[in-house]
């Protein structure tokens, strides 16, 4: 993960996930109705900038120089699996209360996913009307006083994915995607409530000889997430062609924005490990100020986990970070179940894994985190 060469991420293809100061791990806030700005004093007048640290190991606010901690929700999807671009046109109201609850709960980052063919209606023709909503939700995000993670080239629901897209070759597909985040940059350069401009959810650049059949990974709950950004290496570096594709959009967003942060979202498999690589090796694809591991010291804040021992995506990573957290006496709880494969979010099932969301509920009540 990069944010000008570093960021702080969360990993989530499920339902939405709570990483608070206290990494909370997957809940979900699905509002209805509407609110007033003119009923209530917006809480993110004068919001700051957010900017990497100097030693690229966290994020300041500018001006004041503060540490900044992201935690909040990835709000990828409503309770039915419609993304925000499905409803945000007749149904605003409820993306006000959705905001204006995760505000309430504590949140102060909101990751938002941008459909590709919502955006795009042609290759080099980006659509002024989601354009606009998404400057409405700029607006929206400022007036709350929260910050937007705004996750680009979505392609999760296959139905809404253009086949005038699908046709492009790798450098024309690359073309629109910059197209696609110079518009997007050039509508958000102006506000504050951006936190970064993450290019892509889960990017792959297929590893061996072999040409790949499409552009998207396997379907995960009816939803693509995982896309190649070249179906074939043709002899190339894997990092290499990660490095020229990160390169082209950065370009695109600069062109308009040089100040936001710009990331890559990297799934726990894109470290070196065999049969398991993406392409994206971090250090690679970022340079040498990348800090892989996540740093944990006096001022980070509690943490809960919650794991499926069957998961393909293993969980040392988390287990690593709770004995980290024991070393500098910061509370943790951390739950590994036998059975619940990936991204079992909220679901009910007949596995233990599904009290997850109760032993959440205690640790943050033994906190003190829910206390009136």
């Amino acid at each position: 993960m990069t944010a000008n060469q570093h960021e702080t991420r969360w990993y989530t293809p499920t339902p939405c996930k709570l990483i608070a100061g206290l990494l909370v791990v997957a809940v979900c806030l699905f509002g209805a109705g509407g609110v007033s700005f003119g009923a209530e004093r917006a809480v993110g007048l004068g919001l700051p900038w957010v900017r990497a640290a100097e030693d690229g190991r966290a994020f300041v606010l500018e001006e004041a120089g503060r540490k900044f901690v992201p935690w909040g929700f990835n709000y990828d999807h409503d309770e039915t699996g419609r993304l925000i671009e499905d409803y945000w046109d007749n149904e605003w109201p409820k993306v006000e209360e959705d905001f204006r609850e995760m505000k309430k709960l504590g949140a102060n980052v909101v990751r938002v996913h941008l459909q590709f063919g919502k955006f795009m209606q042609a290759a080099d023709k980006p659509n002024p009307k989601a354009l606009e909503r998404l400057g409405k939700l700029l607006r929206l995000a400022e007036h709350y006083g929260l910050y937007l993670d705004l996750t680009g080239l979505g392609c999760y629901h296959k139905k809404d994915v253009p086949a005038w897209y699908d046709r492009l070759d790798e450098p024309q597909r690359w073309a629109a995607q910059a197209r696609f985040w110079e518009a997007v940059a050039e509508r958000c350069a102006g506000s504050p409530a951006v936190f970064c401009y993450d290019l892509m959810n889960e990017p792959v650049v297929p590893g061996g000889d072999k040409k790949q059949e499409n552009w998207l990974g396997p379907a995960f709950a009816g939803k693509h997430f995982v896309q190649f950004i070249t179906r074939e290496a043709r002899g190339r570096p894997r990092h290499e062609i990660a490095r020229r594709w990160i390169g082209q959009l950065a370009v695109a967003i600069r062109k308009h924005d040089r100040r936001h942060l710009i990331t890559v979202g990297l799934v726990p498999w894109s470290l070196d490990r065999p049969g398991l690589t993406s392409g994206f090796v971090p250090e690679k694809v970022a340079g040498e100020k990348l800090v892989a591991e996540l740093p944990v010291g006096q001022q980070t804040p509690p943490a809960f986990f919650a794991h499926a021992g069957d998961d393909k995506h293993a969980a040392e990573g988390s287990i690593r970070y709770y004995l980290a957290l024991r070393c500098h006496n910061i509370p943790g709880e951390l739950h590994v179940y036998p059975k619940g494969g990936h991204g079992f979010g909220l679901r009910p099932s007949e596995h233990p894994v599904s009290t997850w969301p109760k032993r959440c509920e205690e640790w943050m009540n033994s906190m003190g985190l829910l206390q009136k």
